[in-house]
């Protein structure tokens, strides 16, 4: 496994000794920066593998470690490197002691085959993310090469515009020129070089060599007309776009604060339930105390009402009637007796009373509080429910509204791009076009063109239109 400008290769022996220039290049530093390791990515599953092979202390005493780093000998370090990081010498002893081996040094020699074996790892991780990364490169290299031919086709395609442009100026300037010089007798023809004494002669040169012309001009003012117009939609649509553009982002802002806002009340309710869950455990651990010392008052009460019980027994047994002359005192102790019972009796019975009356009153306000809870808990699960679909329902109604808006307004700019292509092709085409040359047996009559000199001559109109179009 030859390492080959400071990155490891994995290949196989016999292609590492077919390739012997790149194993026996010298290792080139190079600078890296701190903290700046391979991203581990946990779902690769990463597991370290168990040792079972055993050691060839033959081979490894064989090697020479320091005529290895002095030859830079890659070769001999990728035939022993799967024997040093998959071998297992927890069971290897010292052949002259019979001892193992020292705990310490073989959690360093294990730590050492783990970090090998990792850097085989990320050594495999790296060339695949290498790889990725060469394809990406011949991607955006392909991408910039399309770019490249499209930017000197736009290029060639500016340049003959340019060319066009010149020669149309040109064009223009010879009109112009010949126009501001035509100040004799003769009637200059506009769209060609021709000149005549006669204004009749010029009308029928008009008709015979020049029918389309006027044709051509009008169409063109018409086509930029169109244009004009087309543009002007255009930018209002952009305008319009651009607006319910802002718009739609205004409303998801409102909608973004909305869901926070309605995040921010589903924690305050979450939270005042953990609040009232822990105002009711402590409730509840109080009443049980209550409780507790409730009972415990009462079997005070009962076990010193069993003591009295016992004692009036103990009395009644020891005070028995004897034949003497002392019965009025053994009747006065009896009638005693008898009033000390009637009042413990009377107040177990209080005792109980009260405690009945207490164990009531905590069981009433446990099943108020309980219905209360009950109730809070369903209305606040039904604004919760409510929210949620107004939610759904205003973000369903707007999504499908924008989608139907910018679907129309997308078929419309499509349709006139289409027809602002068009108007520019007719308008090549036109411009392009050679004169027609056509005879007519009886020539049309044209309007008698009056006052040359005070009117602005068509071709300056034309000009002007070429000039338009070349912009």
């Amino acid at each position: 496994m030859p390492f080959y400008d400071n990155v490891y290769y994995p290949l196989e022996p016999e292609k590492a000794q077919m390739s012997p220039d790149m194993l026996r290049t010298p290792w080139i530093p190079r600078p890296s920066t701190p903290n700046r390791m391979p991203s581990y990515n946990h779902d690769s599953r990463f597991k370290f593998r168990t040792r079972h092979e055993s050691v060839d202390w033959r081979r490894i005493g064989a090697i020479d470690a320091d005529r290895l780093a002095n030859e830079l000998d890659f070769v001999t370090l990728q035939e022993n490197i799967m024997g040093i990081t998959f071998c297992n010498i927890g069971n290897e002893k010292c052949p002259h002691c019979h001892s193992s081996l020292d705990p310490v040094l073989l959690k360093l020699f294990r730590l050492s085959q783990y970090t090998i074996e990792y850097l085989l790892h990320t050594q495999e991780y790296l060339t695949t993310n290498l790889q990725t990364l060469e394809e990406k490169v011949r991607a955006t290299l392909a991408e910039t090469e399309q770019v490249q031919a499209k930017m000197v086709k736009q290029t060639q395609e500016v340049k003959a515009l340019k060319e066009d442009c010149k020669r149309k100026k040109k064009i223009i300037s010879t009109q112009q020129m010949l126009i501001s010089t035509s100040a004799g007798p003769y009637h200059k023809c506009q769209h060609c070089e021709k000149a005549f004494m006669n204004h009749s002669y010029l009308q029928s040169h008009m008709t015979r060599r020049h029918p389309g012309e006027q044709q051509h001009v009008q169409a063109s003012n018409n086509l930029q007309h169109e244009m004009n117009c087309l543009k002007e939609e255009l930018q209002l649509t952009k305008s319009q776009l651009e607006a319910e553009h802002k718009a739609h982002l205004e409303k998801i802002s409102q909608m973004q604060e909305n869901e926070h806002r309605k995040t921010t009340e589903l924690n305050i309710l979450k939270e005042f339930d953990n609040w009232k869950k822990e105002e009711r455990e402590k409730f509840e651990e109080e009443l049980n105390k209550v409780r507790e010392m409730f009972m415990k008052e009462l079997k005070e009460v009962t076990s010193k009402n069993s003591c009295l019980e016992n004692e009036l027994l103990e009395m009644k047994k020891a005070s028995r009637p004897r034949r003497s002359g002392l019965g009025i005192l053994q009747e006065g102790s009896a009638s005693e007796a008898e009033v000390d019972k009637s009042k413990c009796a009377h107040d177990i019975q209080s005792v109980k009373e009260l405690l009945e009356l207490q164990e009531d009153k905590w069981g009433k306000r446990l099943q108020l509080l309980h219905q209360e809870h009950d109730k809070e808990k369903k209305q606040l699960l039904s604004k919760i429910e409510n929210l949620r679909l107004s939610m759904n329902e205003d973000q369903k109604t707007a999504n499908d509204f924008y989608k139907k808006r910018l679907d129309e307004l997308g078929q419309r700019l499509q349709e006139q791009n289409e027809v602002i292509k068009c108007q520019k092709e007719q308008i090549k085409e036109l411009s392009y076009r050679p004169p027609a040359t056509k005879k007519y047996s009886a020539p049309a009559p044209i309007p008698i063109l009056q006052n040359v000199e005070a009117k602005p001559s068509t071709a300056v109109t034309r000009g002007k239109i070429m000039i338009k179009q070349c912009r």
